[in-house]
C-alpha cells in the first residue's frame, strides 16, 4: 500500500488537540509533504467537544490537505457487515478500516488494540500507531 494520504483514528485528533510534539511534528510533515489526511466523520463525532480547549484541532480540520470524509450509504453498510464478520460493535473502528481500504491509505491511530480484530480480515490494511 503506498502512502499518499493516511486514514485518523481518534488517537491522532486528541494528540492534535492536545498539542502533543509527536503529532505535531507528524502534521508538520504531512503538511510540508502535501498528503492528504483523511477523517472519517465517525471520529470527528467520537471526539468532538467544541470549545477553546479544541482549538489546535479545530485550525487543523481546516487544513486543505484534511479532509473529513461522510459515512456514505456504502461506508455505512461496508462496515457494519465488517463488524458481523470481525465480532465486534464499534463502527467507529470499522469505518475508519473500511474508509482506509476504499482509500487504499494506512490508517494512523494511538491504539491499534480495537483495529486488529478488523485488520485481521483484511491484511491489505497498514496500521501505523503514534
Amino acid at each position: 500500500m503506498t502512502a499518499t494520504g493516511y486514514v485518523f483514528d481518534a488517537g491522532p485528533l486528541i494528540g492534535i488537540e492536545k498539542r502533543s510534539s509527536v503529532m505535531l511534528a507528524i502534521v508538520d510533515g504531512l503538511k510540508q509533504s502535501e498528503v492528504s489526511v483523511h477523517v472519517p466523520a465517525t471520529v470527528l463525532a467520537q471526539v468532538w467537544r467544541g470549545g477553546h480547549r479544541q482549538a489546535s484541532l479545530a485550525k487543523f480540520l481546516k487544513a486543505d490537505h484534511v479532509h473529513v470524509e461522510a459515512l456514505s450509504r456504502t461506508i455505512a453498510l461496508a462496515s457494519g457487515v465488517l463488524c458481523q464478520q470481525a465480532g465486534c460493535k464499534d463502527i467507529v473502528d470499522a469505518s475508519v478500516i473500511v474508509m482506509a481500504r476504499k482509500l487504499g491509505v494506512p490508517v494512523l491511530t494511538g491504539d491499534e488494540k480495537g483495529l486488529t480484530k478488523l485488520r485481521a480480515l483484511d491484511s491489505r490494511i497498514t496500521i501505523r500507531t503514534i
